[in-house]
Formats: structure tokens, C-alpha cells, sequence
């Protein structure tokens, strides 16, 4: 997202397109050695470098390790986007110079299947992902960095209760969580719904900072709120 006249700015957009990968369907990537291993996107967007801020409206994300990774980059508008089977996470924020500043009208369906898809880049991106850390067993719709975040009207579900239910309590338990936040801004979360997930919200690093929660729904999630 760079022109000729400099980085993307404010009054740039991204909107109506549609990303997503079948590696089962498509002809993979080689791999060395012969490894007989799936490839999806490791990230459908990745932010990074000089870019400053776009406004991303109604894109779907589909079938990838994260749909939108913002490494070091500032996101201003996230609004009527759609992201399902995101492995890791939906949107992750992998730098603490990064803002994610408001998200509206999101859908996020998270995988309800209780492994990783069978490709080497699933560990490759856990080792990555070093300020915020992603977890083996987990995924995450929002993973939200340091700064004031809004998130409001949104859904966070997945497609059946069976993704959770069914699987044992253990240390490496498959988790679906709606919005995880490093919490060390005041943040904003209103009306929006979380449906048939392990943990709805999330919140951390919250000690002496102001996070306000309005008319949320938590529905069938095993744990509604999470704080620390």
C-alpha cells in the first residue's frame, strides 16, 4: 500500500476484496527435501515498515495461519469485515508500536477443529510471534496490542459447540478466544456478541488503566471474561 506519492494515509482504502487460500485445491508451493506438506497463507496482509494508516472495509479472510498482521504498522478503521478458519488469529497486532483503533461491524468465525492444519507453518509463525505471543491450541479472533482499541457491533462465534465440548481438559486444549487485549490503554467494547467460544474477552496488563464493557452478549462460552 504504497503510491507514488508515499505510504497510505488516512483517506485510503482497502475495501471489498476477498483473500483466501485452498491449498488442497491448489497447486502448493515446492518444499526441500520432498516434504509432503500443506501450504496456506502465513498472513493475507501483513503491515509493516513506513505504512501509517488505511481504512479496511468489508474484506473477508479466509483459510490462512492469521488474516491481518500488523507488524509495527497503525490501523485506524477496521469495519464490516469478515475472517473465518484463521488458524492463529483473525487480526494480530505482533508489535507494541502498533495500533489497532476501531473495529466495527466484524464477523469472526473461529475453527472449530481441535488440531492445526498438517503444515510446518504453524510453528514457524508460533516462534514469531515474539511481544505478543501466539499459543500452540489457540486461536484468537482479535488479538488486540497496547493502544486504545474500540471494538463495537461485532460477532464472534463458531459454527458449532462441538469445537469445545468435546475436547478434554487439558494443558494443550484447543481454545477459541473472541478478543484477547494486552489492555495498557483505555479500551472501548459495546455492543457486541460472543457465541459458543472457550473465552469471549480476554483482558490483560489492565492494572490502572480504564476498559469499559457495554451490552455485550456472551452466549454459551465457557468463560465470558477473562481479567489478568
Amino acid at each position: 500500500l504504497r503510491g507514488p506519492l508515499g505510504p497510505a494515509t488516512s483517506s485510503d482504502f482497502v475495501t471489498d476484496n476477498v483473500f483466501r487460500s485452498a491449498p488442497q485445491v491448489f497447486k502448493k508451493p515446492m518444499r526441500a527435501l520432498g516434504q509432503i506438506d500443506y501450504a496456506y497463507s502465513k498472513a493475507h496482509i501483513r503491515l509493516a515498515g513506513d505504512f501509517q494508516q488505511a481504512n479496511f472495509i468489508y474484506n473477508r479472510f479466509g483459510r490462512t495461519l492469521v488474516g491481518l498482521h500488523l507488524a509495527g504498522a497503525q490501523l485506524p478503521s477496521l469495519e464490516g469485515c469478515a475472517f473465518d478458519s484463521c488458524y492463529l488469529a483473525g487480526v494480530f497486532v505482533g508489535d507494541q508500536n502498533t495500533n489497532l483503533a476501531l473495529v466495527t461491524q466484524v464477523t469472526v468465525t473461529l475453527p472449530p477443529d481441535a488440531t492445526f492444519p498438517a503444515t510446518t507453518q504453524v510453528s514457524d509463525m508460533l516462534a514469531e510471534a515474539a511481544y505478543a505471543p501466539l499459543r500452540p491450541h489457540e486461536t484468537v479472533g482479535i488479538y488486540a496490542g497496547p493502544g486504545t482499541i474500540s471494538v463495537t457491533n461485532s460477532t464472534f462465534s463458531q459454527p458449532t459447540t462441538a469445537g469445545h465440548t468435546t475436547y478434554p481438559y487439558t494443558a494443550t486444549r484447543y481454545r477459541q478466544i473472541g478478543i484477547r487485549s494486552l489492555g495498557t490503554s483505555p479500551s472501548t467494547y459495546e455492543q457486541n456478541t460472543f457465541e459458543d467460544l472457550h473465552t469471549g474477552i480476554e483482558l490483560s496488563g489492565t492494572a490502572g488503566f480504564e476498559t469499559e464493557l457495554t451490552n455485550n452478549a456472551f452466549r454459551n462460552c465457557e468463560v465470558g471474561l477473562r481479567l489478568g
